[in-house]
């Protein structure tokens, strides 16, 4: 795993992350529109 970082406006790697319910999102599917990113851990 590698960090990057990625201002306001610029586009960020696509990436895609499963579902609660077992499915599958892609960043790729939101483009063109705004988007909030928010990632938080429990650990």
């Amino acid at each position: 795993m590698t960090a990057t970082t990625t201002g306001a406006g610029q586009r960020l790697p696509d990436l895609t992350l499963p579902t609660l319910d077992g499915g599958d999102f892609r960043l790729a599917d939101l483009r063109g529109k705004r988007t909030l990113l928010f990632m938080w851990g429990s650990w």
